[in-house]
């Protein structure tokens, strides 16, 4: 059995890469090989703009696509800040990919390229297609579920003792966990009844219409043309309005409850963890904390926002639980469990990091507090490491630092476009 899951792990992984990277070409992010089509016939549009039509709507895909135009043995690149209005005004080289894959460009002296005597080609990236990537996505997600199943079958007596354990919590806690339902159960009952149905407000239409209800639900992935997309928060958003149904912007905005309903769950969530992390202190913490939450104006009238600081907060609550029960139990799956949380947080915006940032500076001092306490004999460098080697602080520290590093890598289609907001 054991040769079993760590084959299927290094399957799921490397299936995981694969379906990564074919997605990175796709957007024209990982672009090895080129295509090159060069044109004899172009018809006038307006002004100095000319339309070429290269009969490959791939070239559409994505945004930047290494996409670049030659006149002659001059090559023109394709600058995001360019339009169709610069184009059939300016010309001089300018040219613009529109969505249906047609080109609108102009020659360098703006004359007419059917009898100016000059050669046009345009060059650019081979792209997968879309059954391919489809095939390739969907054996991903079956390995993905094969390894749950496995892990589950080979696990199942443990989970059961794990099972009968916390029932066992449950029932010698019962008067905690009847006041922690009814408070969660409270708190949703008020904010159906008060908040569900207040019609959206501007930056929630942005939101919807610009990144929820687009051509495919990986769209907040691959655009980040505003920080109102928060990313991973809207491709939660997408996923959630496809597979009940809300098909379109006006369903939305006549019905608002349909949209705002999920963030009820993001509530309830945040509030059960807050108050067990909260009962680490002591069971009187772990009542007070979750009403004080619900009490306050900002959590309770930004709950069913239509943005992303909802899940934001439930992030930093499984985030604190994890990291609280850590420091505690020293269990290692949590190290993995922080790492995970912490780069989805930082991936929902990337402000969230200062969190992770201020966790990770308390972390790094109370790892030189325990390191300095050493006393150097002719070995300090050794005991320093070995020291620093079983340091649960240095741990801790290790998995913020991975999450930062992960939240880079599912960042990386838009990376260049979330810099150039922040900066």
């Amino acid at each position: 059995m054991k040769k079993l899951k760590k084959t299927i792990l290094f399957g799921t992984i490397f299936l995981i890469i694969i379906s990564y990277l074919i997605f990175l070409n796709r957007l024209g992010k990982l672009s090895i090989f080129f295509n090159q089509k060069e044109l004899n016939s172009f018809q006038p549009d307006t002004g100095y703009a000319w339309i070429a039509d290269i009969d490959d709507p791939k070239i559409a895909y994505g945004y930047d696509l290494p996409i670049s135009f030659y006149e002659d043995e001059t090559r023109y690149f394709l600058d995001e800040s360019w339009t169709t209005a610069d184009v059939r005004e300016i010309g001089k080289g300018r040219f613009v990919v529109w969505n249906n894959g047609t080109i609108c460009f102009s020659t360098s002296d703006n004359t007419d390229p059917n009898v100016n005597n000059r050669t046009y080609k345009f060059v650019y990236p081979k792209m997968l297609g879309n059954r391919l990537a489809r095939y390739v996505y969907v054996i991903t997600l079956l390995s993905l579920l094969i390894m749950l199943f496995v892990e589950i079958i080979s696990n199942r007596k443990k989970m059961s003792s794990k099972l009968e354990t916390f029932l066992f919590f449950c029932k010698e806690n019962i008067t905690y966990f009847s006041l922690l339902v009814g408070i969660a159960i409270s708190f949703v009952v008020l904010g159906s009844k008060y908040l569900l149905r207040l019609p959206f407000w501007g930056d929630e239409l942005f939101t919807l219409k610009n990144y929820v209800f687009s051509s495919n639900w990986f769209y907040p992935a691959t655009y980040y043309n505003y920080p109102n997309n928060h990313v991973f928060y809207s491709l939660i958003l997408s996923l959630y309005t496809r597979l009940f149904g809300i098909t379109s912007f006006c369903e939305a905005v006549i019905q608002p409850w349909k949209i705002r309903s999920i963030h009820l769950l993001f509530a309830a969530v945040t509030i059960i963890f807050t108050s067990l992390t909260a009962r680490k202190i002591n069971r009187l913490a772990g009542i007070i904390a979750p009403l004080f939450l619900t009490s306050t104006i900002p959590f309770y009238t930004w709950t069913t926002q239509i943005r992303g600081y909802g899940l934001s907060i439930m992030c930093m609550s499984l985030l604190l639980y994890h990291y609280f029960d850590y420091h505690l139990s020293k269990k290692k799956y949590h190290l993995s469990i922080i790492t995970i949380i912490a780069a989805l947080l930082i991936y929902i915006m990337p402000s969230n990091a200062i969190f992770i940032i201020a966790l990770m500076i308390v972390e790094f001092i109370e790892t030189i507090r325990n390191c300095s306490a050493l006393k150097p004999p002719f070995d300090w460098k050794f005991q320093f490491c070995k020291s620093l080697k079983d340091c649960f602080e240095y741990k801790l520290l290790r998995s913020f630092l991975f999450g930062g590093l992960l939240s880079l890598f599912l960042y990386f289609p838009i990376l260049d476009q979330v810099l150039m907001r922040i900066f």
